[in-house]
């Protein structure tokens, strides 16, 4: 008999779409949709996230980057073992307790998928009401296709 094949990572886009480059996250997410690829649509809290984190052994995530280390528009890529990502998810957000929270208490309560992904967009407008920043706007597409080559060949 076969072994079976490993199901597919599932693909979380994070934010609000009316808070600037927040949005990056459902833009992403109908980009997605509409080459066929299934996507989960949250706000980022971190309990939200540790039930994915629970019922998934790989997770790629979709969510605004503020690094401070590079320009508006750059496309960010971390991957590996879950407990090593913490220190790049922010603990602050517009998420309140997002994602950097949800790292480290599935950490502690050893709850994190085997493998995570973030991908992002280095952002810096998240006022309420605001469109995407030209830059993040400018950078959507590659965004996109990035996720989409790491779910296809996962």
């Amino acid at each position: 008999m076969k072994p079976a094949k490993p199901s597919k990572p599932v693909i979380l886009c994070l934010g609000n779409a009316d808070r600037g480059d927040d949005a990056q996250g459902a833009c992403c997410a109908d980009m997605l949709s509409r080459r066929g690829i299934p996507v989960q649509i949250l706000a980022g809290k971190a309990f939200e996230l540790l039930d994915y984190f629970r019922a998934h052994r790989r997770v790629i995530i979709v969510d605004a980057i503020v690094s401070g280390k590079e320009a508006p528009g750059h496309l960010h890529r971390f991957a590996g073992p879950p407990a090593e990502l913490a220190g790049f998810a922010p603990s602050c957000s517009t998420h309140g307790l997002g994602l950097g929270e949800a790292l480290r208490l599935g950490a502690v309560l050893k709850a994190l998928p085997e493998r995570l992904t973030i991908l992002g967009i280095e952002s810096t407008t998240f006022e309420w009401g605001a469109a995407p920043s030209p830059e993040v706007a400018a950078s959507m597409e590659a965004l996109a296709q990035a996720v989409a080559e790491e779910w296809e060949s996962a």
